[in-house]
């Protein structure tokens, strides 16, 4: 029997998000009227594809690891002027045809957003895992507004993070960054719309540039017209405000500053003869300077306000904003004088990781004031780091203040013990003298 839960590549040849497993796990849009990612007139499947009528595309996944799915994130992109939402189904594969629906169970979270026109927003996630490795996750209708095309468009598969806002997710405990494959709308005959094209650097880093091309689209039907056939071209950089622009150009080169992570870049085409749209959307990734940076996150005092002779509890909290594995040396101690709390010597720290360290500071003999607690990081020379380098250093010291109010509270408590011991015996023995002398006026 035909497998109804097929994806296909995008129309216009789109490459695949990088998998690590062959065939590559895939979040796709496919039609089960029309058995094709494909809702074209020309097909007698799909059925009256006139304006007034109704569509419904299911979004599958395929080739997921059975057991490993829970949910999904999804953003999915068509053109408002052909083609309106009007509903989303996440808890059937919207089909009377024989198609499974991947999760199995009860839905606990559903979020539904289609009320910006021109995309989609779809979340999910259930009490249960998929039992097969494919399967329906929603069905999206639509409304059949004008003759015309639309792309029916996926963010690219990204885990989100950071600035990240669009992007196409399976969820799990640790997240699924699929492929993603598209569908396309036309219900003219003979123009099957223009076609979207991008390119750009390989690999970009923080603070450098990149150019992104799209003079590879055109319009197969104006092929031959200024900029083969296409008149605008719109950029959208998934949520990565500092690289957006409203530039209508074929090339758009942008200065990446301090962003840096994966986004799911949308170029949308119109052509020229018909206001028709293409749309490609493709993952790319800044990836972060490489930088050396400890910091001294915080110093802290247990309790803050002791009295002479306390014990108290010293907490510092080292960071690694690095891109890097670091040794390094830890010194915490007050002043006024300088007198050391605690040092721990050639430590290691991961990047991204935090460290507690504790100690304890004796307050016997100190004054009742103010004194201020200082945490210093020094960065090592390691094999990391072979000159002991370190590109920010302002934020290698923290300080916090420790109040010395009076007396220790325990001590004093010893003193009035002590002093209504010795108050006690001096009465006893004065009690026992006495006694003895009523005894000795007794027996003469």
């Amino acid at each position: 029997m035909l497998s109804l839960l097929m994806v296909f590549p995008h129309v216009t040849g789109r490459t695949l998000a990088a998998s690590n497993q062959d065939p590559p796990l895939t979040v796709g849009i496919w039609s089960n009227d029309c058995l094709s990612f494909i809702i074209a007139s020309n097909n007698t499947s799909c059925g009256n594809l006139s304006a007034g009528n109704t569509i419904t595309v299911q979004v599958n996944v395929t080739n997921a690891p059975v057991g490993s799915i829970d949910g999904y994130d999804l953003f999915l992109y068509y053109d408002p002027a052909v083609l309106s939402a009007t509903s989303a189904d996440q808890n059937s594969t919207g089909s009377s045809l024989d198609q499974t629906r991947v999760l199995q169970g009860r839905m606990v979270f559903a979020d539904i957003d289609i009320n910006l026109p021109g995309r989609v927003r779809l979340s999910a996630t259930c009490t249960c895992y998929n039992r097969s490795t494919s399967g329906t996750l929603a069905a999206i209708s639509f409304n059949i507004l004008v003759a015309g095309v639309s792309p029916i468009s996926l963010a690219s598969g990204i885990i989100p993070t950071g600035q990240q806002q669009s992007y196409t997710e399976l969820t799990t405990p640790t997240g699924f960054a699929p492929a993603t494959a598209d569908g396309y709308f036309v219900n003219t005959s003979g123009n099957p719309g223009p076609v979207a094209s991008f390119t750009f650097p390989a690999k970009t880093s923080q603070g450098g540039t990149a150019t992104f091309d799209a003079t590879g689209s055109y319009d197969p039907d104006n092929s031959g017209a200024p900029n083969s056939g296409i008149a605008h071209y719109k950029w959208d950089f998934g949520g990565a405000s500092a690289l957006s622009s409203s530039v209508d150009s074929p090339t758009y080169r942008i200065t990446l500053g301090s962003v840096f992570g994966n986004f799911s870049v949308r170029l949308t085409v119109v052509d020229s003869d018909n206001n028709f749209e293409g749309m490609q959307t493709r993952l790319f990734t800044i990836s972060q300077k490489p930088f050396h940076d400890l910091v001294a996150q915080s110093v802290s005092a247990s309790p803050s306000t002791a009295n002479a002779g306390d014990k108290v509890t010293v907490n510092a909290i080292i960071r690694n904003n690095g891109t890097f594995t670091e040794d390094f040396n830890l010194n915490v101690s007050y002043t006024s004088p300088t007198t050391r709390v605690g040092t721990e010597n050639n430590q290691t720290i991961d990047n991204g990781a935090s460290s507690t360290f504790s100690f304890t500071l004796d307050t016997t003999g100190l004054a009742p004031g103010f004194y201020t607690l200082t945490a210093t990081v020094t960065v090592l020379r390691s094999v990391y780091n072979s000159n002991g380098f370190e590109n920010i250093t302002s934020n290698n010291i923290r300080t916090t203040q420790l109040q010395i109010a009076g007396t220790s509270s325990t001590g004093s408590l010893l003193l009035i013990a002590g002093g209504a011991i010795a108050g006690v015996a001096a009465l006893s023995v004065l009690g026992l003298l006495l006694r003895r002398r009523r005894q000795a006026s007794a027996s003469r």
